[in-house]
C-alpha cells in the first residue's frame, strides 16, 4: 500500500479558493485515484473510498500527456478549430 497520496491544489486555502490539480502518489507521480462527482448540491468532489486504497495504482505519464496536447494545440493553431472533430 502507498505511504500516503497528495491531492494537489494550486494554492492554499484562502478566501479566493484554489484549483484542484492533480492526485499525487509518495514518489511525486500523477496516479488515477478517487472519483468525480457532482453532488445534488452543484458541488463537486474527488469521492476517495477505501476500496481506492486497495486498486492497483495506474500511473499517468505526464510528459506523454502535455506532448500530446501540444500536437494537439499545434493543430488547431495550423488549421484551425474546424468542426470539433481531430
Amino acid at each position: 500500500m502507498a505511504e500516503h497520496v497528495d491531492i494537489v491544489f494550486d494554492g492554499p486555502p484562502g478566501p479566493e479558493g484554489n484549483r484542484f490539480i492533480e492526485v499525487e502518489d509518495a514518489s511525486g507521480r500523477s496516479i488515477a485515484f478517487g472519483e468525480r462527482i457532482e453532488r445534488k448540491d452543484g458541488r463537486w468532489v474527488l469521492r476517495i473510498t477505501a476500496a481506492d486504497f486497495q486498486k492497483p495504482r495506474r500511473t499517468v505519464d505526464t510528459a506523454k500527456v502535455q506532448g500530446a496536447l501540444d500536437r494537439v494545440a499545434e493543430r488547431v493553431r495550423r488549421e484551425g478549430p474546424g468542426n470539433g472533430r481531430m
